[in-house]
């Protein structure tokens, strides 16, 4: 019945025009403070009180999500940036997924950059992994060695 009654007096949105403490006496029921019981309450003439107006409702400004002017950076920006990064990776350590989450840009410009740095990457001279040459007198004596 009381919710009856606050529907009647704050109409369909009454669950968010009524006050707190109204509600949170509606959800306590019996248990609400200087409530009797049901059986024990004595019927008393109820006087017709008129309903408040409700108040006008406040137009609020419409939420707005803050704007983020993302900064595009180019191939070459990007380039440089890899090149940081990757100056101590190996050559199967440079991928395109790896690139964008380092870089943390998408995943074309990951590609992108990624070709760019195997292609500079293949380009570099190779270098001999033993540097101790045969001298002029051996006449290649160490290999026939190894090879025997």
């Amino acid at each position: 019945m009381a919710r009856a009654d606050l529907r009647e007096q704050h109409g369909r949105l009454w669950r968010s025009k009524t006050p707190r403490r109204s509600r949170v006496l509606l959800k306590l029921g019996d248990l609400a403070p200087g409530t009797e019981p049901v059986a024990e309450q004595q019927e008393e003439p109820k006087q017709e009180t008129p309903a408040p107006a409700p108040a006008p409702r406040k137009q609020s400004a419409p939420r707005r999500r803050p704007t983020k002017t993302p900064t595009r950076r180019t191939l070459d920006e990007l380039t440089t940036e890899a090149r940081e990064l990757t100056a101590a990776w190996s050559d199967a350590e440079v991928n395109a997924e790896a690139l964008r989450k380092g870089l943390r840009c998408g995943a074309k410009h990951a590609r992108q950059v990624r070709d760019v740095l195997t292609a500079e990457r293949a380009s570099r001279p190779l270098h001999a992994v033993d540097d101790t040459a045969p001298a002029e007198g051996d006449n290649g004596d160490a290999a026939e060695e190894v090879a025997a």
